[in-house]
């Protein structure tokens, strides 16, 4: 196909009236930049797109909350052109994401139009008019909201706010592995953080779609190596369900360290769009053994234990080209009862609604281990039965739990509240039974204690009597030690 250029979509961009064939299109008005002479352009490396963002005069009819578009335009660069299947690509995912997004609000529709728009080329040394042609387009709704980089930087200092982003990173990855799709190239720009608007708390979108994985996809090549600083170095990244893997983690243990330590975003130099706590530097690193002032090493020696873990993961992967991060799901937790998930107001943070207590901790940092398996799988089985859940909350509950605060163990008829008492009634069951051992303890002790005052009355004027006097008494004494082990 001969591609347009930018600037043959720049003019076109400004006669939508004229030009557009797309209906949204033909009713907007393309965002000019600052001095008004040219269409303003979004979007990140723009390799072999062209992104703009188009005004409409009514709010969208497929997705209400937006009354603006993003409009993805393809075109040659000096670099590279689009590749050959882009537009059976983003027809795949189209139609993949329409089908799942009122389910799982991580994605957000995205239509794409084959005949959409007509452009014009034009001769780049004379700037005459050599032909025309009809093009395609993927759109999808405008979110006037930060990106994760920006909310991140204005956020950062606040406890409670960063551990609410950790949740709503985990169900975003969650919910990804439960549809069976990969992003390709989770960074800091193409994830959008809303506020979500039945609770208040960050809901995370997800933008950028080039280089997707979706089953349908699966025998195709990946379009893109995504973001140094989230991506392995040195590894080819399979292009399958586990691409995220990695990038992920890596995202994860930024945004929980931080969560801790908040001054390490300063200490660390992380900004709005190239990293957070990591860099390419780090992971190459670890990889050739060089890690005196290494980042991750120093995030190591800080000893939060609840990442631990996550770090060995991290580490494992960057040292083993076969290696592959589980999933933040089957990541186990610390052998500790209560985790550090104390928000700046002092009440317990809902991420950790169930904990769990492992055996062993993973293998010493930078061996190769085995991936680890889910602790638990069945906890909300029983909830997801309730009259009033949707397929996608029933998906959401028979998957491995989070240890997040959306944790899908109640259908959507019930409250907050309700699942607090839930939580209270199961803390309440240990210190009932041990309760009961106390109280079965003190009647064994006093029973035998009646005998052996019995016996020690009958003592002397029977041998036999002193002789098993003296072993209940023994027993008696040791009565505290050994029934623990009974």
């Amino acid at each position: 196909m001969n591609w347009p250029t930018k600037e043959d979509y720049n003019r076109s961009m400004q006669n939508l009236n004229i030009l557009a064939i797309d209906e949204d299109l033909h009713e907007g008005r393309v965002e000019m930049d600052e001095i008004g002479a040219n269409p303003a352009n979004y979007g990140g490396a723009k390799l072999y797109n062209v992104t703009y963002r188009i005004e409409l005069p009514r709010p969208l009819s497929w997705f209400p909350s937006a009354n603006s578009l993003i409009v993805r335009c393809f075109c040659k660069t000096p670099e590279r052109e689009p590749p050959g299947d882009i537009l059976k690509r983003y027809d795949l995912i189209s139609a993949f994401c329409l089908d799942k997004y009122k389910d799982y609000p991580s994605l957000l529709p995205v239509k794409y139009v084959k005949r959409a728009i007509k452009v014009y080329y034009t001769n780049e040394d004379t700037g005459d008019i050599t032909g025309n042609e009809i093009f395609p387009i993927v759109k999808m709704p405008f979110l006037q909201v930060p990106s994760l980089g920006v909310f991140v930087a204005r956020n950062y200092r606040s406890k409670e706010t960063m551990i609410e982003l950790c949740s709503a990173w985990l169900n975003m990855i969650r919910d990804l592995e439960i549809i069976g799709m990969a992003h390709g190239d989770l960074d800091l720009t193409n994830v959008l953080v809303e506020e979500d608007r039945s609770n208040g708390k960050p809901l995370l979108r997800l933008i950028d779609y080039d280089n997707v994985w979706i089953e349908d996809l699966k025998d195709r090549e990946q379009t893109e190596g995504g973001h140094d600083a989230f991506q392995r170095p040195y590894y080819k990244r399979p292009y399958n369900a586990e691409m995220d893997r990695f990038s992920a983690l890596a995202i994860y243990i930024s945004l929980r360290a931080l969560s801790f330590y908040p001054e390490l975003y300063d200490r660390f130099k992380a900004n709005e769009k190239d990293y957070l706590l990591f860099r390419r530097q780090d992971y190459e690193e670890i990889r050739l053994g060089n890690s005196g002032s290494n980042r991750i090493v120093q995030l190591h020696k800080l000893g939060i234990e609840e990442l631990k873990p996550h770090l060995a993961q991290l580490i494992s992967a960057l040292c083993h080209e076969d290696y592959v991060p589980c999933s933040l799901d089957a990541v186990p937790l610390p052998p500790i009862k209560v985790l550090w998930y104390l928000p700046a107001d002092d009440k317990a943070a809902e991420i950790a609604s169930v904990t769990t207590k492992v055996d062993s901790m993973p293998a010493a940092y930078g061996q190769h281990t085995q991936q680890p398996t889910p602790f638990y799988t069945a906890t909300t089985e029983t909830a997801t039965s309730s009259a009033g859940s949707s397929m996608a909350e029933q998906q959401r509950s028979s998957a491995v739990p989070f240890r997040v605060a959306r944790n899908a163990a109640s259908s959507t008829g019930s409250s907050m509240a309700e699942q607090q008492r839930a939580a209270q009634q199961v803390q309440k069951v240990p210190v009932i039974g041990l309760i009961l051992i106390i109280a079965i303890t003190i009647i064994v002790i006093a029973v035998l204690a009646i005998i052996l005052i019995w016996l020690a009355s009958q003592t002397y004027s029977n041998p036999r009597s002193f002789i098993l006097s003296h072993h209940i008494f023994i027993a008696t004494i040791d009565l505290p030690y050994i029934w623990p082990h009974l």
